[in-house]
């Protein structure tokens, strides 16, 4: 039975995180993270998989090894949230919610600049 649950996390994981390619102020790498920790207990094929897949495993092997996420796509996620934001921003009327959009989006480069860069990670064991 608790494998099927992690079978079911990781494709809802697998799901949001596509959502999230085409959706700027989802996050799409967080998702595919925990997508590969589900898979590992429930079917370790599809974990695999989701290593072995050509986008997304390198990101998923940095943060499993080394627990870091490589600078470009720690800038590319803060872009699309940004770009995000700048859409909400024009096209939302409520200044609440135009606020919360803001406090969200900050929040999420706040915790992306705090994740170390793979760069840095491997420098400090080279030394």
């Amino acid at each position: 039975m608790r494998r099927y649950l992690f079978n079911f996390m990781g494709l809802a994981m697998v799901t949001l995180g596509v959502i999230g390619l085409f959706l700027p102020v989802f996050p799409t790498t967080p998702f595919l993270i925990a997508a590969a920790w589900s898979f590992s207990r429930g079917n370790p094929r599809y974990a695999k998989w989701l290593r072995e897949h050509a986008v997304f495993g390198p990101i998923i092997i940095n943060w499993e090894q080394h627990r870091c996420v490589a600078a470009s796509v720690k800038y590319l996620a803060m872009s699309m949230m940004l770009l995000g934001l700048g859409v909400a921003w024009l096209t939302l009327a409520n200044s609440w919610v135009k606020l919360c959009c803001v406090i969200i989006v900050c929040l999420g480069c706040i915790v992306m600049l705090k994740i170390p860069n793979c760069a840095d990670c491997e420098q400090k064991k080279r030394h």
